[in-house]
């Protein structure tokens, strides 16, 4: 008995030598890590690549669009600078985040407003009105190496009847 009293007792003083004689930093987690150290994978330059989209109507098809995403507080900004089927020019700039609510589109005659929701770590839901009217929703997926990203846009047509397109980028 006196040995396992004698062996419990040093025990004890060993664990209390060592808790003594460090101190100990507490843990990072997963998701301080995630939202403080790692870099979105949305932000960059993205330029569409044309032969991998897929437009509805094929008439509709973008002749060039580049798209600057920034960072910013629970959010994202938007910079984007195409050339529509017809040629025109197009500038937009956006700033939604992260909350669901109401944000201003700038430069767009079809759509005036969006809202943002991230869907995970990789993926984000944009849904675009006009006058408070959606429009269209378009889901952005980056892939897992972060160098290609795809926005499922689905919309109606002047007939009521959904049409999808899907445009596909590559990070510069």
């Amino acid at each position: 008995m006196s040995r396992i009293l004698l062996y419990l007792c040093l025990v004890i003083a060993l664990l209390l030598v060592g808790a003594c004689g460090t101190t100990q930093e507490p843990a990072v987690t997963t998701e301080e890590i995630t939202t403080e150290e790692a870099p979105s994978p949305f932000v960059g330059t993205w330029l569409l690549n044309i032969d991998k989209s897929t437009f509805d109507p094929p008439s509709s098809a973008l002749k060039s669009h580049v798209v600057l995403i920034e960072a910013q507080e629970n959010g994202l900004k938007f910079t984007a600078d195409q050339v529509d089927a017809e040629g025109k020019e197009i500038h937009v700039e956006e700033a939604p985040k992260f909350d669901g609510n109401v944000y201003p589109i700038v430069g767009s005659e079809n759509e005036t407003e969006t809202t943002m929701k991230r869907l995970n770590n990789n993926s984000f839901e944009l849904v675009r009105m006009k006058d408070g009217k959606e429009v269209s929703r378009v889901q952005v997926v980056i892939s897992s190496e972060g160098t290609m990203s795809t926005a499922t846009i689905k919309s109606k047509d002047e007939n009521g009847q959904e049409i999808t397109s899907t445009l596909v980028y590559d990070k510069q």
